[in-house]
């Protein structure tokens, strides 16, 4: 049987990653690292209960260059943790444009202790509380 998310979120504090790709532009910003990060700290800072933890960032790999994505697999172990409750990102081509490798993380993190979610900017959608479509 399918494990139910169960954390009141209007009352457990959030504790938030957020996932970023270095050369990734940001609509209306300069792209920058630091850039990226103050918009996310003050984006986070504006919902009640929710704490940045840490940023994760991978470069955009040159074409036809293979990637390691060592930050998101730093991401994943901290969600493994329980130091993450929640991943911010621009958007879902940010986390992976392979539909097989999202579909094997969504379930990862839904099958931890304290499921996490993963909220994308650009699409505003929140992976908690959708289990049917990213399960």
């Amino acid at each position: 049987m399918k494990q139910q998310y169960s954390r009141q979120r209007s009352v457990a504090p959030e504790y938030v990653g957020v996932y970023l790709r270095v050369g990734d532009l940001y609509d209306g910003d300069d792209g920058s690292l630091e850039s990226q990060k103050e918009t996310y700290r003050d984006w986070i800072e504006r919902r009640p209960g929710w704490k940045c933890v840490d940023f994760y960032s991978d470069p955009v790999p040159p074409a036809g260059k293979a990637e390691t994505r060592m930050e998101l697999r730093r991401l994943v172990t901290d969600c493994r943790a329980g130091k993450i409750t929640h991943i911010v990102t621009r958007s879902i081509g940010t986390l992976s444009v392979n539909a097989e490798e999202l579909s094997g993380l969504f379930r990862a993190l839904n099958s931890l202790p304290m499921p996490v979610g993963v909220y994308f900017e650009e699409e505003q959608m929140d992976t908690l509380g959708q289990e049917a479509i990213f399960a």
